[in-house]
């Protein structure tokens, strides 16, 4: 059965049409007979993670991932989508990637609704993380895969 992986780009104030190209390569990536990949725009859709539709998104379509990327700006409207995604999808797991996690990928780990970090390109390792995550491998090691190590 394949698995549900949401990619979503969160909102931010922005005066220009802003496409996110990058979403646009990690979907033509996807390995398609995995995964089942959706790009949810909340920049085009003008809709915030405490939006109705982004919560009733998330919580009934039974994601396996959600994947969260986007600039510094967009960082405090990731923030509050991985508590969503956590929130109605408890057992999902969550990689936050792009520009903000690049450069600040210790500060961003300390978000315990994220899973895991991705420094750098991720059009392939991406995949591969979640390949590894759900085929039980819990040594995934990929470049630019920055995983925390937390102690409970």
């Amino acid at each position: 059965m394949k698995k549900r992986v949401a990619l979503v780009w969160p909102w931010f104030e922005t005066g220009i049409e802003f496409l996110p190209l990058s979403f646009a390569y990690l979907y033509a990536n996807a390995p398609h007979d995995r995964y089942d990949v959706i790009i949810l725009d909340c920049v085009l859709m003008d809709t915030r993670a405490d939006d109705e539709f982004v919560s009733h998104l998330l919580s009934h379509c039974d994601w396996d991932a959600v994947c969260v990327g986007g600039l510094s700006s967009q960082w405090p409207e990731a923030k509050k989508l991985f508590a969503l995604a956590k929130r109605v999808c408890p057992d999902c797991v969550t990689v936050y990637g792009g520009v903000h996690a690049t450069c600040y990928a210790v500060e961003v780990s300390c978000d315990l609704n994220i899973d895991y970090v991705l420094r750098g390109e991720a059009d392939v390792a991406l995949w591969a993380l979640l390949d590894g995550h759900f085929g039980g491998d819990k040594s995934i090691c990929q470049p630019g895969l920055f995983s925390p190590v937390r102690v409970d």
